[in-house]
């Protein structure tokens, strides 16, 4: 997941490509890294809808991407967590789809068929009571001789 990850490197704020990037990186193995998710499941813009982090299903969510700690670094201190640490890396990574979006177009495609069933109804209905009117017209026709 972590090489997954580091292919599709993108800043969040631009949505640039982290190989676009002209100064030197000190990430030598991929492998290395560790991602986190942080935040939802969202919709890809647009622009980004063909990147391989937005397929299958056109949704991303970004991660938070950093080397381990190394062993020299003391464990007992622990700093407040910024947004962004020093040495991380923001990523997006494929997510299913997001629940929010599924449930309402699952909710339009059903008010769409239950218009479509009232309509359709309506109709069998008013074309139902014109050809009774029409039969009951010819049977009176026919009972009065006119």
């Amino acid at each position: 997941m972590a090489a997954l990850c580091f292919s599709a490197f993108v800043y969040a704020q631009g949505e640039h490509n982290i190989y676009a990037h002209n100064g030197p990186t000190n990430i030598t193995d991929a492998s290395e890294m560790t991602c986190t998710p942080f935040g939802t499941c969202e919709p890809c813009p647009e622009a980004a809808r063909n990147q391989p982090f937005c397929q299958p299903f056109g949704n991303r969510q970004l991660m938070h991407c950093s080397l381990p700690p190394s062993p020299s670094q003391d464990s007992h201190t622990s700093q407040p967590r910024q947004s962004t640490a020093v040495g991380e890396h923001l990523a997006w990574r494929a997510c299913g789809r997001v629940i929010a979006l599924e449930s309402r177009d699952f909710g339009e495609f059903f008010a769409c068929l239950v218009v479509f069933a009232l309509v359709s109804t309506s109709l069998v209905v008013w074309r139902e009571r014109r050809v009774s009117i029409g039969r009951q017209m010819a049977l009176r026709a026919r009972i009065w001789g006119r």
